[in-house]
């Protein structure tokens, strides 16, 4: 997953704060930065679980197909 420079900047403060939330529009690329970052607050062993909150539709399908491309899908729950 390639992210642009303001994308790869939002990732980093995914990471360095300890609580935060991401607002942005349609299309802005939230879900490959939250996957980035929380992809890699796994590899550090600073999380094991994250809540993502979303849409049905987003979840189960954005999520899961955007998931496929650079996160392993074992390391996510999708929602019933």
């Amino acid at each position: 997953m390639q992210l642009t420079d303001e994308q790869s900047r939002i990732a980093q403060e995914l990471i360095d704060r300890p609580f935060v939330a991401l607002w942005a529009d349609m299309g802005a690329g939230k879900t490959a930065v939250t996957l980035t970052a929380v992809f890699a607050l796994l590899q550090e062993g600073k999380i094991d679980r994250a809540i993502v909150v979303a849409p049905r539709a987003v979840a189960n399908d954005t999520w899961t197909s955007e998931a496929a491309t650079g996160v392993p899908v074992n390391s996510m729950t999708r929602p019933h």
